[in-house]
């Protein structure tokens, strides 16, 4: 996992950060004057958009288990965008750094397993938690590929925030009046190009593939 992280990381407010580099995707960089500093970033409390996160979910039922009951799906979805949930502490004041401000506790792949534990109990499908794990900790990975904020406490007590190595996503801001925005604009443009489209194209090719197996296996 070590491998997948930036290098030695920079602190912020006694948070380990990693540098904040710029989206690969733009053409051209802008001036000084116009980029987002990781400061303001940080003060908007980040992360990729709800409707990438509920994406991702989706697609992954549809991947792993074509045939699963809507439970499923609304299971997944739920988990997908539950990390997010410590928006409204950190809209209630609780510091962004915090072990349990936004990017901590609830987008640790402990918060991620649990969650996942009481989601399997739920559905009365414990075979089932090993994939709401990976769907819920998948919140965590996206927003670690976004280019700003202080990062996910993945191994959550260490509150220590990390980045994955490629991070081509442009970092969105909570809220919805900020996405009718240039800034919306770019986020949702960087998450087409990396998400969207790649997971798109998945799905279509193993849907290819199945429909040519099912008329295969046809009589």
């Amino acid at each position: 996992i070590g491998c997948l992280l930036d290098g030695p990381p920079t602190t912020h407010c006694g948070v380990h950060l990693a540098p904040l580099p710029s989206a690969p995707w733009r053409p051209v960089p802008r001036d000084c004057t116009t980029q987002r500093s990781s400061a303001t970033l940080v003060g908007e409390g980040p992360a990729a958009s709800f409707f990438t996160h509920l994406l991702v979910a989706l697609i992954a039922v549809r991947l792993v288990a074509p045939r699963a009951g809507w439970r499923l799906y609304v299971a997944a979805c739920i988990l997908c965008v539950l990390p997010d949930a410590d928006a409204a502490l950190h809209h209630a004041g609780v510091a962004y750094e915090h072990p349990f401000g936004h990017r901590g506790f609830t987008h640790s792949l402990l918060f991620a397993a649990l969650a996942a534990g009481v989601a399997a109990a739920l559905l009365r499908e414990k075979r089932q938690w090993l994939f709401l794990f990976a769907v819920g900790a998948s919140h965590g990975v996206l927003d670690a590929m976004t280019d700003g904020g202080l990062g996910v406490a993945f191994f959550f007590p260490d509150n220590t925030r990390h980045f994955l190595a490629w991070r081509p996503l442009v970092v969105g801001p909570i809220g919805i009046r900020p996405f009718f925005s240039e800034w919306g604009v770019e986020v949702m443009i960087s998450e087409f190009l990396y998400v969207w489209l790649p997971l798109g194209l998945l799905l279509g090719v193993v849907e290819l593939v199945r429909q040519r197996k099912a008329r295969a296996e046809a009589p």
